[in-house]
């Protein structure tokens, strides 16, 4: 399985992660039937072959409060 890093942001109030963005760290499998693989066998876009991905998730940063999407749900809430 082919691992991927990305950078993520924590809520704790919420308990909710923030996905921000891929680092372009990789780890390969070296699986010819992967997809994301630098080995995958096929050269057509269009074939039958899976991703086998893991997101592996690093914290940026550690908000001591809610995440936006509840924070916007709140306010929705509160206007009603």
């Amino acid at each position: 399985m082919c691992k991927h890093e990305v950078m993520i942001d924590r809520y704790t109030v919420c308990k909710h992660r923030q996905w921000l963005e891929y680092t372009g760290r990789k780890e390969d499998c070296d699986l010819p039937t992967c997809r994301t693989s630098p080995r995958h066998m096929h050269n057509t876009q269009n074939c039958a072959c899976h991703a086998y991905v893991e997101d592996i998730e690093k914290t940026r940063s550690v908000h001591d409060t809610i995440c936006p999407g509840c924070e916007s749900i709140q306010r929705s809430a509160a206007r009603m």
